[in-house]
């Protein structure tokens, strides 16, 4: 699913990716989710309150790549498109234990079933 849609999601087209509801209704994916967004914008926040980067001032077309956005926005700041890396390398790093997690419990989960399965016959 992810490498079918991994173009259009770069553009904004996110419609592909509802078919992955499962995935983001998953509860131990809840709280990245939910605080990452707002750690990301208390950082930006910070960083333009102490004139790191600076605002974006610019209109950025619909469909740009979303680690474009702020670069685009604020004319090509190299700074700029730095800094958003960085943060989504940071939002990357906080997301794989969860991830792994995750893969430890469906991994568990398969476990149980198979002992079910075997339980039966």
């Amino acid at each position: 699913m992810v490498r079918a849609n991994f173009l259009p999601v770069l553009f904004n087209g996110n419609t592909g990716l509802m078919v992955g509801l499962p995935v983001l209704l998953n509860p131990l994916y809840i709280l990245p989710a939910v605080f990452l967004p707002m750690v990301n914008i208390l950082i930006a926040a910070f960083a333009i309150f102490i004139h790191l980067i600076p605002t974006p001032v610019y209109w950025v077309p619909d469909g740009t790549p979303g680690p474009l956005v702020a670069y685009v926005g604020s004319n090509g700041n190299f700074v700029t498109l730095l800094f958003t890396l960085a943060l989504l390398a940071f939002d990357v790093w906080v997301y794989i234990p969860f991830v792994r997690l995750s893969l430890a419990v469906e991994g568990r989960i398969r476990e149980i079933d198979a002992k079910e399965d075997h339980k039966d016959v």
